[in-house]
């Protein structure tokens, strides 16, 4: 008996009829019953942080924006075994692990937050002393699956990573109600329920990975988020996923935000800057550093609740930043004034943690070099080493290997010398 509202993991078996022999997928599974009706409140488990494995109840589609909850965090997760794996029958898919499918309200990957018929998913409890609550109404079935909603629609922008078929995807959205720090409506990156392969792209706060950035609309001049790209190997004689390198591509199939906002992804291996206004994609190499993450493996009898992936010590010094600037632009174009003189601008934001952005204007063209040192005079790092034409020019530098204290960055074109002060506080 099926207690309306609450969410099962099935195993199905290969074997059918327990012979040793395959027999193949796929296959189905038929439930017999009429439809649940009225107000449904499953029971949710209680604490802090804690999750729920819920179903929708119902024989239609719900909207989880629509549905009525206290004390729960504002993102569904709806697991999918065959997201983020190869679609092309030419790839074996048979080893990749799935995916969760989020939705924060604004932005994600479960299509406008509509939970399938009889669909399972998890929710999580807000932190503290939480009294968590659901219900499910029959007015939020939808007979069509298509929700039509007089809301502003949310500036969000997508992020995907593919790798060797496998593929994965991080969101951000930009809300009234989003926070620079972890907020309700930030959605965690999950590991997977399958102890496969797979592909990992996500931002990163105080080290916790997110699938969905939830920031604020009005968040001043400028955003710089750390971005992590992980791939993992399942291996099997040790029970524990392990990284490994191979060709990435990133791309951004999804950019809803106002003109006059500029996005970058900053490679600090390459040095490169990517513009997202002016590219499509951006290809790398991604390092096979073999390090071990553990992960006991979901079992009949234990099967794995969500587990929010965290970055890791090992991982502390980022290679990518997202940048994300209101009415900014990097170098000099048809609209912008050709400078007067040579400047070097205050570093922003400051104080940082770990990385900045400074501001520099060329007003002659020729050889240009920015350098850091730290307050004992050593130089610590070469931002810019070339030649510059006339313009204006922003670079950043990401602290996060350096100790906390007062750094000096020091900008030379020909004769001429400009040094700031910065501080770095961990």
């Amino acid at each position: 008996t099926m207690t309306p509202g609450k969410g099962f993991i099935a195993y199905v078996y290969d074997d059918d009829d327990n012979d040793g022999n395959p027999d193949g997928f796929p296959k189905s599974l038929t439930v017999n019953g009429a439809e649940n009706s009225g107000n449904i409140s499953p029971t949710l488990t209680s604490g802090g942080d804690e999750w729920s494995l819920l179903g929708n109840p119902y024989a239609f589609s719900v909207d989880w924006d629509e549905i009525d909850k206290t004390d729960l965090t504002g993102t569904v997760y709806v697991y999918d075994n065959a997201y983020g794996t190869p679609a092309s029958p030419d790839v074996a898919a048979t080893n990749a692990a799935g995916s969760y499918r989020v939705w924060n309200g604004s932005a994600g990957s479960l299509t406008d937050g509509h939970i399938a018929a009889m669909q399972g998913f998890w929710v999580q409890n807000s932190s503290g002393s939480p009294s968590p609550s659901l219900t499910f109404k029959e007015s939020d079935k939808s007979s069509k699956g298509t929700f039509y909603k007089e809301t502003k629609k949310p500036f969000t922008l997508q992020i995907d990573a593919a790798m060797d078929g496998l593929t994965s995807e991080t969101f951000f959205s930009f809300t009234d109600n989003g926070q620079i720090q972890k907020d309700d409506y930030d959605g965690l990156k999950l590991k997977p329920l399958d102890f496969k392969d797979y592909l990992s792209v996500s931002t990163i706060i105080d080290e916790l990975m997110l699938a969905i950035n939830n920031l604020p609309e009005d968040f001043g001049s400028e955003l710089v988020i750390p971005l992590d790209i992980s791939a993992y190997h399942a291996d099997a004689s040790t029970e524990k996923w392990i990284t490994t390198g191979g060709t990435v591509t990133l791309s951004w199939p999804q950019m809803n935000i106002p003109e006059d906002w500029s996005v970058t992804v900053n490679d600090y291996k390459t040095g490169q800057e990517i513009s997202l206004r002016n590219q499509s994609e951006y290809t790398f190499s991604l390092s096979n550093s073999q390090q071990k993450m553990k992960q006991n493996p979901s079992s009949i009898i234990r099967p794995n609740i969500p587990a929010a992936q965290k970055l890791g010590k090992q991982k502390a010094n980022q290679r990518f930043t997202v940048t994300i600037s209101k009415g900014q632009t990097t170098g000099l174009d048809e609209h912008e004034a050709v400078p007067e003189r040579f400047s070097l601008e205050q570093n922003y934001p400051n104080p940082f943690n770990p990385t900045t952005r400074i501001q520099y204007n060329v007003a002659e063209a020729g050889p240009v070099s920015l350098t850091v040192y730290n307050i004992m005079g050593q130089q610590v790092a070469t931002l810019v080493n070339e030649t510059k034409s006339v313009g204006t020019y922003r670079v950043s530098w990401n602290a996060a290997s350096m100790a906390s204290g007062i750094y000096y960055y020091r900008l030379q074109a020909g004769n001429e010398v400009l040094t700031r002060q910065m501080t770095l506080i961990k």
